[in-house]
C-alpha cells in the first residue's frame, strides 16, 4: 500500500471516529467501503454500534461493499436486521446477499415476513439468487434448504425451490416425501406440488391420501399433482374428490381427470349415475364435456332433464364440445306426445273414483304432456292428499321434460345445420312456452328464407306475448328484406302488448318502407311511452321522405303525436316545415310543453337555413 493510499484511509477513518458533523462522517463512511485496507473492516464493525441511523445505515452499506463474509455475523444480528429503521433492514439483506452464499439462506428468511415492502422485496430477490446456486450445484444434501423454502409465503421464492426438486429428480424424491408429512400445512402444500413437478409414481399413494386432508389448499395441490403424474390408480380417487365441498378443489379436480382422458370415462359415468347433489353433478358432467367421449352422450343428454338449473346449464355447456356428431342423439328428444289425452284428463278431473283418478294423473305425467299442466296445476291445490302428491310428481316430470326439449334446442341451435330447420319448426307447435322460445330463437339462429315463413305465423299467433315479441325482435336482425316480415310489423303496431307493439316500430325502422310512415306515426299516440318513442325513432331513419307526413301529423288530435312530429321535424332539418311549425307555435291554447319543443325545432331549422 503507497503512502498516499495508507494517508487517505487513515484521514477517513479519523473523520469516521473524530468528526462531529454526520454529513461528512457518513460520506466518510461510505468511501471507506470502496477501500481494500485491512484496517477499514472493524471500523466498519465498529460504526454498526452507532446510535445514529444514519451513520449506521452507511455501515451497513460499506460493509457490503467491502465484501468481507465475516460481516455476515455482524448484520445478522438482531440490532441490525431488525432494526427499526427500514433502510438499515433493507442495506442489511442486501449486504448479506452480497456476502454469503446458499448458506445465508436462513438469515434471508428472517427479513420475508418484514413489515416494509422494500425489505421482503429484497430479501425474496436475494433469496432467489441462492436458490438458483443450490440448483446448479445439483447437490441433494442442500435439498433440506430447499424444503424450508416450501414454508415461505412468497410464490416465487417456492416456485425456484420446486424447480430445484424437479433438478435433482429421484434424489429428492425421499426428502420431499418426509417433508409431505410436516405439521407445516405450507411444507405440505408445497411438497406435494414439487411431487407432481417430478412426476414421480413413488408419491401416488400419499398424495391419495392428502385428498382428505382437512386443509384444501394442500388437498387441491394433492389433486394438482396427481393429474400431473398420470398415475391410473389415482382415477377412482379423483372422481370421488369431485365431491370436494371446495370449489377450487373441485375445479382442479376436473382439470386432472380431463388430463387422463377417456380412461375416466366409464367411473365418471358410474359416479353421475349415483350421485345426487347437484355440484357433484356439475363437475362430473362438466369432466365430461371436456373428455368428449361419444360414450358420455346418452347420459349428459338425460340430465338436460335435470330439476337443477345449474346441471341443465351445465349438460348444455358439455354436450355443445361435441359439435355436430350427437346430432342424431339430439333430434329424438325433441319430440313430444301429441296423442289425444281428452279421456286422460276426464279422469283425472274425476274426484269419485279416486283409483282412476290417481292412474289418470301419473298416466299424464308418464306421458310427459304439457297440455295438462292447467289441470294438475288445479289439482295441486284442491285435490285429495294422494292426488295433491301424484299431481304434483307429474307436474316435475312433465317441466323436466319441457326443460329437456329446451335444452336439446339450445346445443343443436349452435351446429349451423340447416337441416334442423324442420325439427325446429316442429317445435314451434310444443305446448310448452319456454320450447317453442327456444325454437324461436334456434330458427332465428339458423337464418335462412325458410326460417322466416314459420317465425312469422308465430309472432302473430302466438298465445305467449313474451314469444311474440321476442320473435319480433330476431325478425329485425334476420327478416329486412322479407315482403310477409314487413307485413308482420305492420299488423304487430296492433299486438296487444306494448312490447311486441314497440319491437314491431323498431323492426319498420329498420325495412324504412314508405308504407310504414303513417302507421308509425300513429304509434306515437300510444298509450304507453316506450312504444311512443320506438315509433319515434323508427321515422328518424326515413330522413325528408317522412317530413310531408310529418307536416300533416302537426294537426293530429293527440298532442303526443304532434310533441313527436315537432321534434323529428327539427331534427331532420328540412325547410318545409318552418311555416307549419310557426302556425302551430301561435295557437293559443297549445301545452307549454309542446311549444317549447316547437321553438326548439324552429331554432334548428333556422340555424341551418342560415348556414
Amino acid at each position: 500500500m503507497d503512502n498516499k493510499t495508507e494517508k487517505t484511509v487513515t484521514e477517513l477513518i479519523q473523520k469516521v471516529r473524530e468528526s462531529e458533523d454526520a454529513g461528512e462522517k457518513r460520506e466518510a463512511l461510505i468511501e471507506l467501503g470502496y477501500k481494500r485496507d485491512r484496517a477499514v473492516y472493524p471500523v466498519l464493525v465498529e460504526q454498526l454500534n452507532n446510535r445514529a441511523a444514519s451513520i449506521q445505515h452507511a455501515a451497513v452499506i460499506s460493509l457490503g461493499r467491502y465484501g468481507d463474509p465475516r460481516a455476515i455475523e455482524e448484520l445478522s444480528k438482531p440490532k441490525i436486521l431488525h432494526s427499526r429503521v427500514v433502510n438499515v433492514r433493507w442495506a442489511a439483506v442486501k449486504a448479506i446477499g452480497k456476502l454469503g452464499d446458499y448458506r445465508v439462506i436462513e438469515h434471508l428468511l428472517k427479513a420475508v415476513d418484514d413489515d416494509e415492502w422494500i425489505v421482503r422485496n429484497q430479501a425474496a430477490t436475494e433469496l432467489k439468487e441462492k436458490i438458483r446456486e443450490i440448483i446448479e450445484l445439483k447437490k441433494s444434501r442442500y435439498a433440506r434448504i430447499l424444503v424450508r423454502l416450501f414454508a415461505v409465503e412468497n410464490e416465487e421464492i417456492v416456485e425456484l425451490a420446486i424447480e430445484g426438486f424437479v433438478e435433482l429428480g429421484e434424489e429428492g424424491v425421499d426428502l420431499l416425501l418426509e417433508a409431505i408429512k410436516s405439521p407445516s400445512p405450507l411444507i405440505r402444500e408445497n411438497a406435494a406440488r414439487a411431487l407432481g413437478q417430478t412426476k414421480t409414481r413413488r408419491g401416488v399413494d400419499i398424495l391419495i391420501n392428502l385428498l382428505r386432508d382437512p386443509e384444501w389448499r394442500i388437498r387441491k395441490s394433492a389433486v394438482e399433482a396427481l393429474g400431473e403424474i398420470g398415475d391410473r390408480r389415482a382415477i377412482e380417487p379423483l372422481v370421488y374428490s369431485l365431491r370436494d365441498s371446495v370449489e377450487k378443489v373441485q375445479q382442479q379436480t376436473v382439470h386432472a381427470l380431463v388430463s387422463f382422458g377417456k380412461l375416466c370415462t366409464v367411473p365418471l359415468l358410474n359416479a353421475l349415475a349415483r350421485e345426487k347433489n347437484k355440484f357433484v353433478l356439475r363437475a362430473i358432467i362438466l369432466t365430461l364435456g371436456e373428455i368428449s367421449d361419444i360414450k358420455s352422450v346418452p347420459a349428459i343428454i338425460e340430465h338436460l332433464r335435470s330439476s337443477y338449473f345449474v346441471v341443465r346449464r351445465t349438460a348444455i355447456k358439455a354436450l355443445m364440445k361435441f359439435g355436430p356428431q350427437i346430432k342424431d342423439l339430439l333430434v329424438p328428444t325433441l319430440s313430444f306426445n301429441q296423442s289425444n289425452i281428452k279421456p286422460l284428463l276426464k279422469d283425472a278431473s274425476d274426484d269419485t273414483n279416486l283409483p282412476l283418478q290417481l292412474r289418470a294423473v301419473k298416466a299424464l305425467g308418464g306421458l310427459e304432456d304439457h297440455r295438462a299442466v292447467g289441470l294438475l296445476k288445479k289439482l295441486v291445490e284442491n285435490g285429495s292428499p294422494d292426488v295433491q302428491e301424484a299431481a304434483t310428481q307429474a307436474l316435475i316430470q312433465i317441466g323436466c321434460a319441457a326443460w329437456g326439449r329446451c335444452g336439446a334446442l339450445i346445443v343443436l341451435s349452435g351446429m349451423g345445420d340447416k337441416s334442423l330447420i324442420p325439427h325446429f319448426i316442429h317445435s314451434l307447435s310444443d305446448d310448452s312456452d319456454n320450447v317453442r322460445l327456444e325454437a324461436v330463437r334456434a330458427l332465428a339462429k339458423v337464418d335462412g328464407p325458410d326460417a322466416i315463413d314459420p317465425l312469422v305465423k308465430v309472432a302473430s299467433k302466438d298465445r305467449d306475448p313474451y314469444i311474440r315479441y321476442e320473435t319480433v325482435r330476431l325478425l329485425r336482425r334476420i327478416g329486412v328484406g322479407y315482403p310477409q316480415v314487413l307485413e308482420l310489423g305492420l299488423s304487430a303496431l296492433k299486438d296487444p302488448s306494448r312490447n311486441v307493439r314497440s319491437q314491431a316500430a323498431r323492426l319498420l325502422g329498420n325495412f324504412q318502407d314508405d308504407r310504414s310512415i303513417r302507421p308509425l306515426l300513429k304509434a306515437t299516440a300510444d298509450v304507453h311511452w316506450s312504444v311512443q318513442e320506438s315509433a319515434e325513432n323508427a321515422l328518424t331513419n326515413f330522413g325528408r321522405r317522412a317530413v310531408p307526413s310529418l307536416i300533416e301529423a302537426l294537426n293530429s288530435r293527440f298532442w303526443t303525436t304532434r310533441f313527436r312530429a315537432a321534434r323529428l321535424l327539427g331534427e331532420i332539418g328540412d325547410q318545409r316545415a318552418i311555416v307549419p311549425l310557426e302556425k302551430l307555435l301561435r295557437k293559443k291554447r297549445e301545452k307549454k310543453e309542446l311549444k317549447k319543443i316547437v321553438r326548439e325545432a324552429l331554432e334548428k331549422l333556422q340555424k341551418k337555413e342560415a348556414a
